[in-house]
């Protein structure tokens, strides 16, 4: 059987295919600009907590350190990031 879409369901589905197409290209951007973070301490921060969904304290336990140097390091990682590539986001 074939299934009746109307034209305002097709619409919705066109939009939010393109709204799934736009995050999925912005967070494969940012996944890249991560990857080229020169400071490791802020790749890993950074890459830990938007890519792998880490929380601090996971962050903190993994690469052994005071979750206050987390939150610091996050901070300034962060900082760095928005140097490089703010611009593109504002």
């Amino acid at each position: 059987l074939r299934k009746h879409v109307l034209p305002e369901e097709a619409k919705k589905e066109n939009e939010t295919d393109e709204l799934t197409d736009s995050f999925i290209e912005k967070r494969n951007r940012i996944i890249s600009q991560i990857d080229k973070m020169e400071n490791t301490d802020y790749y890993d921060v950074l890459s830990m907590r938007y890519i792998g969904k880490k929380t601090f304290e996971d962050i903190s336990n993994t690469i052994h350190w005071s979750l206050r140097k987390t939150y610091m390091l996050h901070d300034k990682a962060i900082l760095e990031f928005e140097k490089l590539y703010g611009s593109e986001y504002l």
